[in-house]
């Protein structure tokens, strides 16, 4: 049974997506500009939104640059306009229905379900006049509704007032419903985002508290929560990026020095400097590191790409909900790491999700899907933890969706099931190195 579910209609690349099922590791697999990153912008575009409640979705967001909704609608199909659909199984859904057909951007149909508490809103084209039908336990209602001096009203004493596309529903006399404030307003507040390039390290930094309360989608707020973190989270940092797992550092701290700022260093042992920093691209050894602290800014770029993850996951619980999902976004996480980091990464995120942590992740890495596999082989996750689709292009352009099952054992399907393009670039460019004949320069030497 899925954890959460998502469907897309008419959004950029992807005519439809009846249903996209969440686990509590979520991959999202295929080829460039198949539709991949289009998932997660969708997302990403609602949670944004929900800083402007004067507008109904916010194209230009501070978690996502889609321009606007012609941008972003599937070409051809303006008119339907974009289709959203969000929920936890047997919990809640969201399904929201946008187009510009009257000039701006109008929510045309909306409907939300969570516990007991249900809205439906649908407005034709060019009608003054929306249907709603609302009931919870205490106060049912429908009926047509017409603009008045607060928002849309009715004979009734029904009145809808919109924040961002949630809705706030006073009956009569009665105080607003919470339906907007229910689970979707939870689920995507708590939803949390780490985009593919996060920044390169600095090499002091200041004191004063970050605007927000995780890494940021860049990672640039990673040395603060570190300078904030309890012994005992500090503690389960060091166990994760120590020699039993990733094997990168001995210790780590957040120092204050003058100045009202701090710097991050790390305590490398001189003999793990080459046998554990070359698993990160573009990592030099320093000088003299045995047995002492350095700059977080020398060890490494792959460093710097890797920390924001195991901060977010392990410091960063998001928003207390009553809902099930606490979901954490990762595109490409595997830039810049070498294949045994890219592969220990795949431990990190089972034992994470294993503690309630879940995850949808873009990724091209074969390494970090394998080892998840191993997981599951190894007794550590069951195959209903993982989620894994592979995305591709039809002949018109739009993306299409095939989801690939664990077997219980762990194991992929058999590569003659696997779908064009799906783990056989490694078995192609070895057959071809093995079977290609020499050239005569080659053969002369």
């Amino acid at each position: 049974m899925a954890e959460w579910f998502f469907s897309l209609e008419n959004f950029k690349s992807i005519r439809r997506l009846e249903r996209l099922e969440g686990r509590p590791i979520t991959l999202l697999l295929g080829p460039n500009n198949a539709g991949k990153t289009s998932v997660l912008q969708a997302l990403l575009l609602l949670k944004g939104s929900l800083a402007y409640p004067e507008t109904v979705l916010s194209f230009r967001n501070d978690l996502v640059d889609m321009g606007s909704f012609q941008n972003t609608v599937t070409q051809g199909h303006e008119e339907e306009g974009i289709a959203i659909t969000l929920g936890e199984s047997e919990s809640w859904f969201l399904r929201l229905r946008v187009d510009t057909r009257e000039g701006t951007l109008q929510i045309r149909e909306s409907e939300i379900d969570a516990r007991g508490l249900h809205f439906a809103y649908s407005r034709p084209p060019f009608s003054k006049e929306p249907t709603v039908e609302y009931t919870d336990e205490r106060r049912p209602g429908r009926g047509q509704l017409r603009e008045g001096e607060t928002g849309l009203e009715s004979p009734e004493g029904l009145r809808v007032r919109w924040r961002s596309f949630l809705p706030e529903v006073f009956a009569g006399y009665h105080l607003p419903s919470r339906i907007g404030e229910t689970a979707p307003r939870w689920f995507l507040e708590s939803l949390q985002y780490i985009g593919p390039l996060r920044v390169y390290p600095e090499r002091s930094y200041s004191s004063q508290p970050p605007p927000v309360l995780d890494v940021g989608i860049d990672g640039r707020w990673t040395p603060h929560l570190l300078r904030q973190a309890t012994q005992e989270q500090l503690q389960d940092l060091r166990r994760w990026l120590g020699p039993e797992r990733f094997g990168l550092i001995r210790d780590l701290r957040a120092r204050d020095i003058e100045g009202l700022n701090f710097v991050v260093e790390v305590n490398i042992q001189e003999r793990w400097v080459n046998e554990q920093l070359d698993a990160f691209s573009d990592a030099t050894a320093p000088v003299n590191v045995q047995e002492q602290w350095v700059n977080l800014r020398d060890v490494g770029f792959g460093m710097s790409q890797l920390l924001p993850i195991v901060v977010e996951s392990v410091l960063v619980r998001g928003k207390p909900s009553p809902y099930k999902s606490t979901l954490l976004l990762l595109e490409q996480p595997e830039i810049h790491l070498h294949p045994k980091a890219q592969a220990d990464l795949g431990t990190f995120i089972a034992e994470m999700a294993h503690k309630g942590r879940h995850y949808l992740i873009e990724t091209h890495s074969e390494y970090l899907v394998m080892r998840l596999a191993t997981e599951v082989r190894r007794g550590n996750l069951s195959p209903d933890d993982i989620a894994i689709y592979f995305l591709s292009l039809d002949e018109n352009g739009h993306t299409m969706f095939r989801r690939i099952h664990l077997k219980e054992d762990g194991r992929l399907p058999p590569p003659g099931e696997w779908p064009d393009g799906f783990f056989d670039t490694n078995v192609k460019e070895a057959d071809a190195f093995l079977f290609t004949s020499p050239t005569r320069t080659q053969e002369s030497q």
